[in-house]
């Protein structure tokens, strides 16, 4: 669990880093017209702050195994749903392995090049639908308000590029030992969330393009589409750290 810990603690310091970053971007390119962060943005940074510091000191102090303990049987449930899920589609094992054994597979597994760059690409689809989902997220928080919810709708083809990106690249990856990452409950969180998120941010993307130009006349979201938006934002940060704990907290790359 430190690594937990030190997972979170890493992507808030990237947050953090990143908001602080556009911040003063914007306000070099718009001088005149100062970001001004409302009591609601405010409250998101400063917990995400927290979080963040939370995470570190989890991360150097660990508390008692008790305590990990609890924490396990209430993750339990969920869990066994998503194994339980798996089992009930009934891929066959003799199938994972023959994918595991093709040519393409062996070339990502073993070949000087093949894991380096599907694990960058992962990655930069990761950084693209993660980066561009935040920064709806926080426009909805009241950040960055010269920008209009209108032209937020620019961003979702770049976001379904990420998406591509990261199916494309994490399929590559996948398919160098198919039937340990199917059976690991690590992975099978992680590509649950990922389903997830596709769902929630097509509706999202739905809300926006049937309200956004009312909302920019009211000057405000609805209840509707916030709730959308934090959805896109936790369930797309859960993918982003679930991805990082199926290599340190799943039995895939234990020999």
């Amino acid at each position: 669990m430190q690594i937990f810990y030190m997972v979170v603690f890493v992507c808030g310091l990237v947050l953090v880093v990143d908001f602080v970053s556009m911040y003063f971007l914007n306000n070099e390119v718009t001088q005149t017209d100062r970001i001004v962060l409302s009591r609601r943005a405010w409250t998101t940074l400063m917990s995400m702050v927290a979080v963040m510091v939370v995470a570190g000191l989890l991360a150097t102090y660990p508390p008692p195994d008790v305590v990990y303990s609890a924490i396990g049987l209430l993750l339990f449930p969920f869990v066994k749903l998503v194994q339980l899920i798996g089992n009930a589609v009934g891929i066959d094992s003799n199938l994972l392995e023959s994918l595991g054994m093709t040519e393409y597979a062996a070339w990502v597994r073993e070949s000087l090049w093949g894991w380096p760059l599907s694990l960058t690409f992962h990655a930069f689809g990761n950084a693209i639908v993660v980066g561009l989902i935040f920064i709806i997220g926080l426009r909805f928080v009241g950040v960055f308000r010269l920008i209009s919810y209108t032209s937020l709708l620019r961003f979702f083809p770049v976001i379904w590029f990420g998406v591509v990106i990261q199916v494309v690249s994490g399929g590559s990856l996948w398919m160098t030992k198919p039937a340990r990452y199917t059976g690991d409950s690590m992975f099978d969180t992680k590509f649950s969330l990922v389903v997830l998120g596709v769902i929630v941010t097509i509706f999202l993307r739905n809300i926006m393009t049937r309200e956004a130009a009312a909302w920019d006349a009211a000057g405000g979201v609805s209840l509707r589409g916030k709730w959308f938006a934090a959805g896109a934002v936790l369930v797309w940060t859960f993918v982003l750290v679930a991805g990082r704990l199926t290599a340190y907290l799943g039995t895939l790359y234990m020999q």
